[in-house]
């Protein structure tokens, strides 16, 4: 237990941390509406961002007890909060774990599902394309002007360094050669998290992946909170403990087994709407390994961390191959979920190889003062 609190609270958000990490997508988001040039598109962009903020206030609620305190277009006031943070932390992993969620976090995605009739004439649950027409200005990055403007004390190469090496990351588990920009790229995946996991936000099944912040909602609120929640990047942690007053995991975290429900139907209601989308899946192992090679490798140096982190993911990923041969029992009703654990699984497989590697040149340059 010891050493998995260290992953947790390594790759965990307190409270507080959790808001700041909720106000810098917010931000990034207010930026991009102020810059919309068609007022259309800017009214449905405040519609979306009205949607969010109700959503992710009724999670942030339900899982800290108290309301989070927006801070919506001062980014003066935003600095000043994130700078009396880091004088009360430890460290400064939390602000690198929020960094790269809000950079990688790409606004606009559904917040609502609907129910249509597929080929078959079957019903089936579809995210809403209300908000499809959507889409972050390619010329627009309000976090790199943050960080500069407001001299937030992270270092100035982190921000492009976790940007190539999640495009680099991206490109070779899909097994792609060629480069593509994050902006066309990130949100095709998005959309396919959101459709192959439109199904299965049944309550339960929600709480069990998110934990019990979830536990208190029902229906279109419950869906509408899972969704804006996935978007957000920082996950509820569930029965896996309280470590260091962390209440959320981010940064690919949740595929350590960190932020599901603590029961084995938990585990394996968690497990299996989790890997139903091979998107999320590969979204959540790019950014473990930027992580680890990023924050707890080149800027934290932190062996002792980097090695655990490996280890859990090791062992993680042989609980969710025995998931798939408990779901091989009944193999014509699960066909399609295990067609996409196994993707999930090979994505998975083929992080935690490369995480590997790294960290073995890292130890072997340490070694030798390199």
């Amino acid at each position: 237990m010891e050493n998995q609190n260290s992953v947790i609270t390594s790759l965990g958000l307190t409270a507080r941390q959790t808001a700041l990490l909720y106000n810098m997508q917010l931000a990034k988001t207010t930026d991009d509406i102020s810059k919309e040039p068609d007022e259309k598109k800017r009214k449905l962009k405040k519609h979306w961002k009205n949607r969010w903020q109700f959503a992710m206030k009724n999670v942030y609620q339900s899982m800290c007890s108290e309301n989070i305190e927006w801070i919506d277009g001062l980014d003066c006031e935003l600095a000043k909060a994130i700078k009396n943070e880091l004088q009360e932390s430890a460290n400064k992993t939390w602000l690198y774990l929020a960094i790269m969620e809000t950079e990688f976090f790409i606004p606009y995605y559904p917040l609502d599902i609907r129910t249509e009739k597929g080929k078959n004439g079957k019903k089936k649950q579809v995210p809403s394309k209300e908000f499809a027409s959507l889409k972050l200005q390619k010329k627009v990055n309000w976090l790199e002007r943050f960080l500069t403007d407001e001299k937030i004390p992270v270092d100035s190469t982190y921000l492009p360094r976790i940007r190539k090496t999640y495009q680099k990351t991206l490109n070779r588990l899909l097994g792609r050669t060629t480069t593509k920009l994050l902006l066309v790229l990130i949100p095709l995946l998005v959309m396919a998290m959101f459709a192959a996991i439109a199904a299965v936000f049944a309550g339960p099944i929600a709480v069990a992946l998110f934990g019990p912040a979830f536990a208190g909602l029902h229906g279109a609120a419950l869906v509408s909170a899972c969704l804006a929640y996935i978007g957000g990047g920082a996950i509820a942690i569930g029965g896996a403990g309280m470590a260091g007053g962390v209440v959320t995991i981010a940064c690919g975290g949740a595929l350590l087994g960190l932020a599901v429900g603590g029961t084995a139907t938990g585990i394996t209601m968690g497990a299996r709407a989790m890997l139903s989308s091979p998107a999320f899946a590969l979204t959540q192992a790019a950014k473990l390994e930027v992580a680890l090679k990023e924050i707890f490798l080149n800027t934290q140096k932190d062996m002792r961390v980097a090695q655990e982190i490996i280890r859990q993911f090791k062992d993680r990923i042989t609980a969710y191959e025995h998931e798939i041969v408990e779901l091989r029992r009944e193999e014509e009703e699960n066909k399609e979920l295990i067609k996409n654990m196994e993707k999930s699984i090979e994505y998975l497989k083929k992080a935690l190889k490369e995480m590997e590697r790294f960290r073995s040149a890292y130890e072997t340059g340490a070694a030798h003062g390199n």
